[in-house]
């Protein structure tokens, strides 16, 4: 529901003081400039938003309602403070039904970057590297200042002179990925960590895919249709590659080619029978192996003779029978492989040692000790190499001593304008600046302006 600027908004405002907990009394509302037939409002000269100039900021519901407005804070005690053209008072609304806060007038945070830093809790921090010793990861940034960073928290590094390899989490932004299909509809779109596909649209995202390789994504489903997962494509839009194809009903492993395809396995599986879940893909193109795991539980396994060299696009793919999903945390990494036990102490993909990826495609494994001044220091068990940060593509912390941050109740996702994704346990939100203190990093002011959204109530539901 979007709400009108128009008189009968008063309505619509005084439900919401029962609905989502806000405190303010009824006689307080009042209409800050009648509406015309049209719908124009006559807004004062006082700064109040008419309709041809509505408030950038939208607060969504946990009921899909959404309210345009003006954020004022926020904090834990108090809740959210929000303005609308329709009322002359602020709106205090209670947190526990707020899902998300979109701001309006992003602006890219200032300062130089020049590595995206993963962490192992899925956030992403883009800035200026200052340097890496054994105990934290120092880097500049234009949105939090320094931020130091405890390297046990750090998953992988993606330098700027990388050409994109990476090793992906997400989604974020819609900005890295190439759209397909989506003619003339909202067939495709990333909100809030999720990336919506429905219709015969299509996805994909330079990878930069190993011949071994882990992807891994969270789904949901209408029930029905197929999601197609593309595998090793060359290029964004090529012919060349792999669909895996998924239904409630079947799954099987396609082999495309310029003029034709190869199907592998059409088995009957039910890899989508539930409407939400986790599926796991561990590849390996020399030996020709693929593994289908359903929520961690081995659902097929493919075998090609020669699976043959494939590309590093990956991406998803919806058919023309009308299904819609939608599909969040994206992992995409290297896999030593070693496929997941049955035994819980052994079911999590482990990486022994650091690596790295060279812009060549060459890659080293061993132990990364420091990186300081353009240059990273990397131990392996023939020598010590001193490398260029311009070489190297992209750096995998080992999870060996990995520690993850803990789920705190008042945790928020801020989403950056930039592609980055911070968790953060806000104390308080107001003046451009939101507080807050992670375990990743301590405490930190970061400015609302550089961020695009924040997402509240983030550990609400069951995570497969």
């Amino acid at each position: 529901m979007v709400l009108p600027s128009t008189r009968a908004a008063v309505a619509v405002i005084v439900s919401f003081l029962s609905i989502f907990g806000a405190v303010i009394a009824p006689a307080e509302i009042e209409i800050q400039g009648a509406a015309d037939q049209n719908g124009e409002s006559d807004a004062d000269a006082n700064g109040v938003a008419d309709r041809e100039n509505p408030a950038p900021d939208i607060v969504k519901f946990k009921n899909d309602d959404i309210l345009h407005g003006l954020m004022v804070s926020m904090s834990p005690s108090e809740g959210l403070k929000w303005t609308t053209p329709e009322s002359n008072k602020p709106i205090t609304f209670k947190m526990d039904h707020i899902v998300s806060v979109g701001l309006g007038h992003v602006q890219s945070p200032e300062g130089e970057v020049d590595a995206a830093v993963s962490l192992t809790n899925g956030d992403i921090l883009r800035g200026k590297l200052l340097e890496l010793t054994p105990d934290k990861l120092v880097l500049k940034t234009g949105y939090a200042g320094v931020l130091n960073v405890a390297r046990p928290m750090v998953s992988g590094i993606v330098p700027a002179g990388g050409n994109g390899g990476s090793l992906y989490r997400g989604p974020t932004t819609l900005n890295d990925w190439t759209v397909l299909n989506n003619r003339g509809g909202d067939f495709v779109k990333i909100k809030n960590g999720v990336l919506f596909l429905s219709r015969r649209a299509a996805v994909t995202r330079d990878m930069h895919l190993r011949k071994r390789s882990l992807m891994e994504f969270h789904y949901k489903t209408d029930g029905s249709g197929q999601l197609r997962v593309i595998l090793y494509q060359k290029g964004a839009k090529g012919r060349e590659g792999y669909y895996l194809v998924l239904s409630p009903g079947y799954a099987y492993l396609q082999k495309r080619i310029n003029n034709g395809s190869t199907t592998y396995g059409n088995s009957p599986v039910s890899p989508l029978r539930a409407r939400k879940g986790k599926i796991s893909i561990y590849s390996d193109l020399e030996s020709g192996d693929i593994f289908l795991y359903v929520n961690g539980k081995k659902a097929k396994q493919w075998n090609g003779d020669n699976f043959g060299e494939g590309g590093t696009f990956f991406g998803f793919a919806s058919n023309s029978g009308g299904g819609s999903y939608e599909i969040s945390q994206i992992i995409i990494k290297p896999w030593s492989g070693k496929l997941p036990s049955n035994n819980a102490a052994d079911a999590k993909e482990s990486l022994d040692e650091d690596f790295i990826v060279f812009v060549n495609k060459d890659q080293v494994s061993g132990k990364l000790k420091t990186i300081k001044d353009g240059v990273v220091v990397f131990a392996t068990d023939y020598a010590e190499l001193k490398i260029p940060i311009q070489r190297v593509a992209r750096i995998v912390m080992s999870e060996k001593g990995a520690r993850r941050a803990r789920r705190n109740s008042g945790d928020a996702q801020l989403l950056l304008g930039n592609g980055g994704a911070i968790t953060l346990n806000v104390d308080s939100i107001s003046n451009g600046v939101v507080k807050g203190k992670s375990e990743n990093f301590g405490t930190a002011n970061i400015k609302t302006k550089a961020l695009c959204t924040i997402r509240f109530n983030i550990y609400s539901e069951d995570d497969e």
